[in-house]
């Protein structure tokens, strides 16, 4: 009588023990995933809400200002507080003018849509590496003082420097002409002056 317990029947024993496990860990593996998207889209619920509650808030301000019940200041102030960083870092907030939202790029506000309230919002945003603003500007406008400033300041350390070399090479006798250092700096520092006035007067 042939022995049922021989090679042949626990090598099938041992096949379905395994495949046991395999469809264990499989169904295991599904039910994580499954459990992972129903807690992002929860997260995503939450914060589209967070963003809606606080464009309300910013809609409810700006017909209180327009109908004169709050001054500039305490209206700037209070949309300033409505200010929001989602789950990427990136600070958002909702423009002083035109009550759309703002996202808050390096030193600068640039109008756009925040993810989570967009029609199609991914499953996992898109990361941004934003520092925290440090104050609240909420619309791109122009800035002719600034612009000013920044030409003067630039031009004024160019031509520091510029005089600095052309000492250093006077006083170390080096085959330089010690003019051509100083107006070399001052040429450089013209130019870097206009680039950074016509950044600051755009509000960059």
């Amino acid at each position: 009588m042939p022995n049922p317990f021989g090679p042949q029947y626990l090598q099938q024993q041992q096949r379905q023990m395994e495949q046991m496990r395999q469809r264990q860990m499989e169904g295991a593996y599904w039910e994580e995933q499954q459990r992972a998207h129903r807690d992002e889209e929860e997260r995503l619920k939450h914060e589209a809400e967070r963003f809606r509650q606080a464009q309300r808030k910013a809609e409810e301000l700006r017909r209180r200002h327009a109908a004169g019940k709050i001054s500039d200041a305490k209206f700037r102030k209070e949309l300033q507080s409505l200010a929001l960083q989602d789950a990427s870092g990136a600070w958002w907030s909702v423009g002083l003018k035109s009550g759309e939202w703002h996202r808050y790029d390096e030193d600068h506000w640039t109008r756009a849509t925040p993810l989570v309230l967009s029609p199609t919002a991914p499953a996992e945003p898109r990361a941004f590496a934003r520092a925290t603003p440090s104050r609240q500007r909420f619309e791109p406008s122009h800035h002719p003082f600034r612009a000013l400033f920044r030409f003067v300041f630039t031009l004024v350390v160019f031509g520091a420097l510029g005089w600095g070399a052309a000492v250093m090479a006077d006083s170390a006798r080096l085959p330089i002409d010690p003019g051509l250092l100083f107006l070399g700096g001052l040429v450089l520092g013209a130019v870097m002056a206009v680039l950074r006035a016509a950044r600051a007067y755009r509000g960059d």
